[in-house]
This record gives structure tokens, sequence and C-alpha cells, in this order.
């Protein structure tokens, strides 16, 4: 008699991980299928937030420390040549961690939660049989009655089923480079220069021994490779020296449906990033909690769809719009930003506590006030008329 799982989980990233561990440690018989045998290489900045900390550890424990490669206390922020900012606290800004350990601890904690994990098996499909989903691999076919689709901006659940969500995706380039060959570099600050391209920033943050360098935007593909060559150089890094990977960041852009009776879409697949930032790895670990807190309380069926969508609507993506929004005022016009942050640093303790999960970015426009945003827009609307006024002069 074939098995036939409550549920099968494709994509043993973060979200895919928590899903599983969720899912069995309440007693649902579950697989977790992924591609690639851990642990393998996934490209990412690797920022964990405070509220993705608090999301982590509990499934961690004592393990989240050897996740950890370093720990942030203080960013710099340019912005096109302005003078920097410098922001620092007592407590982590963020963490950032290795995808590869991270996704691997993750796994090994949903396998002792109960979950049967399944490595090298690369789904190429899933279709509704007679009374389930049918998950296929060239190694076989799965039964689940509920399946979550975590396998990413390009994922093969979505295709398969017709759910289609169209995130706008940030193209980013990413290189790692050792902490020795950056002169001057402090082991705990974050560079983070907005501007470097239209929609978009470069970063450097700490990894341990080695340094993430970045950039990543709203804009062609095409124009971050220069954009990052030019940025090592400006810190006295060279170009040539750096292997550079590429991959895109679904940010969210509006509400779009994530799923289809009891096959839900979570993290990256289902467009899930923060606009303003590029943070995924948060959006995922809590998207992924509210797939599986939807399938248990309603169990398969069209009922755990509408209660996800349900879910989502009310969390996360009413908190995206604002994102959006934020990401556009600091997109339009990356030196009024930050003269603006120079005349109301609160406003970046404010960030802090939205990253830490004690406020949203609604309650941060709130905060900030609507006559000083109308201040920063008029400015940003003045120097966008300017600069065409200026293009266009004989």
């Amino acid at each position: 008699m074939r098995v036939i799982y409550d549920a099968v989980v494709v994509g043993g990233g973060p979200a895919g991980t928590t899903a599983a561990y969720m899912l069995a440690s309440a007693g649902a018989r579950v697989a977790l299928v992924e591609k690639e045998q851990y642990p393998r290489t996934k490209v990412c900045a690797g920022g964990v937030t405070p509220r993705a900390r608090a999301l982590l550890q509990p499934i961690l424990g004592p393990r989240w420390n050897a996740a950890v490669q370093s720990a942030v206390r203080s960013v710099v922020v340019w912005a096109q040549g302005r003078s920097p900012l410098r922001f620092s606290g007592g407590e982590p800004l963020w963490h950032t961690v290795s995808r590869d350990v991270l996704d691997f601890l993750l796994a090994n904690a949903a396998a002792e939660a109960g979950a049967e994990v399944v490595t090298g098996w690369r789904v190429t499909g899933v279709e509704w049989g007679d009374s389930v989903l049918e998950v296929r691999s060239p190694r076989g076919v799965l039964l689940a009655r509920a399946v979550i689709g975590a396998d990413g901006a390009r994922g093969v659940v979505a295709r398969s089923l017709r759910i289609r969500p169209q995130p706008r995706r940030a193209p980013a380039l990413e290189a790692e480079i050792p902490v020795s060959s950056a002169p001057g570099w402090s082991g705990e600050e974050a560079w983070v220069d907005h501007g470097v391209v239209p929609m978009g920033y470069a970063w450097m943050f700490p990894k341990g021994d080695r340094i993430s360098v970045g950039v990543s935007g709203l804009t062609t593909g095409n124009r971050l490779r220069p954009a990052l060559r030019a940025f090592l150089a400006a810190h006295s890094l060279d170009p040539d020296a750096a292997t550079v990977r590429g991959w895109m960041i679904p940010v969210w852009c509006r509400n779009e449906r994530v799923s289809a009776g009891s096959v839900l879409l979570v993290g990256d697949a289902a467009g899930l990033a923060d606009p303003l930032t590029g943070e995924g790895i948060y959006y995922a670990v809590q998207s992924a909690a509210l797939a599986a807190s939807a399938l248990l309380a309603t169990g398969p069926g069209p009922n755990a769809g509408r209660v996800y969508e349900a879910s989502l609507t009310e969390t996360l993506r009413g908190d995206l719009y604002w994102a959006m929004i934020l990401a556009r005022v600091v997109g339009w016009s990356p030196q009024l930003t930050q003269e603006w942050l120079q005349r109301y640093p609160a406003a970046f303790e404010w960030l802090r506590d939205v990253a830490a999960g004690h406020t949203s970015y609604r309650q941060l426009i709130h905060r900030i006030g609507s006559s000083r945003v109308a201040d920063l827009l008029q400015g940003i609307v003045a120097d966008r008329g300017s600069s065409r006024g200026e293009g266009t002069r004989g």
C-alpha cells in the first residue's frame, strides 16, 4: 500500500524546513523534499533580523549559535557621495548566517520532529489525482493530501498548478571576499550605500571570516555588474578577485492568490520579500508558520487556502504594502532621504523596531508623522522636477 502523506513540502530552505518542522511537531505525516544534498551552497546575503531570529531560535535551540557567522552592531549609511551616517546600538541590529549551515540545521530539526527528509529529489510537477495530490520526480511519485510550495521564485509547484503570483523581481549580485583583503574593516559593522543603482542599494555585511559585498535594485540586471565593480573599487577591493553570484529577489508589490485548495505557496514562491530592504528569511519563516497553522486548523481542502490567504492579508501583506511605499520614497531620491535621516535620526530607531518586530511599517509611517512624510515627498518631487528641467536644457 502506498504511503499518503498529510503534506509534502517542496523545497528545503528556511520556509520549507519551518513548515515541515511545525507540521511534524503537531503529529502530521510530512515529507520534506529538497532537490540537492545537504549542506548545499545557497546564494544569499544572509541577514537575519531580530524578528526572524525570534522565529528560528525556538526551532534550532542551542544550534542557533552554530548558524550565526556575525553579529552586526552598527551600520554606516551613504547616499551617492553624501556624508555617511552611523547608527549603532547595544544589541545586534541583525545577524548574518551562511545558508548552507542554517538550512542544514533546520532540516535536521524537522527530521527530529518526525518529518521524512528526502534529498536529491527534484520535483518536476504537481498534479491533482483522484483524491490526493501527486508530487512527481524522475525518482518516483509522492502522494499527499496537501502540498506546500517552498521552492523559490521560479518554483515548479506554482507553475504546475497555474498559481501565478507576479512579484516584482529585484536582481541581486553578491561576492564573498576574505576579511583580510578589506583594510579597516570592522567585523561588527555593515555598510549600506543607497542609490548605487536606481531603486536599490549596495551593501557590505560581515560573515565570519568573509564579507558579503553585493548590490540589488528594482532595475535591469545589466546595470548591476558594473555597479558592483565600482562599489568594490571604491572600497579598495579588487573587483577581479571576487567570484560573483546572482539571484532574483521576488519583492512584494501587490496582493495575489498564492494558494489553490490545499496547495499553499510560502516564502519566495509566494513573492514575499521586503521591498525596502530585500529581507526574505523573516517572511519565508513567518509565511511557512501561517501555512502550517492553516493546514493544522482546517485540514486539507479549500478552507486551508482561504484561511492562509486571510492570515497573510492580515499580517504580512498589509505591512509589505507600507514597505513598498517607503521603498519608492527612498528610491526616488536617496540624497534627500539621507538628509531627512540626518534631521530625524529617531527614524532609524523606529526602523530598528520594525526589524525587531516591535512595530510595523504602517506604525512607522504613523510615528514619522504625515507632515514630515509630506515634507520629504515635496522635496523629492521638487528634486525630480529640477533634474528633468536640467536634462532638457540646450
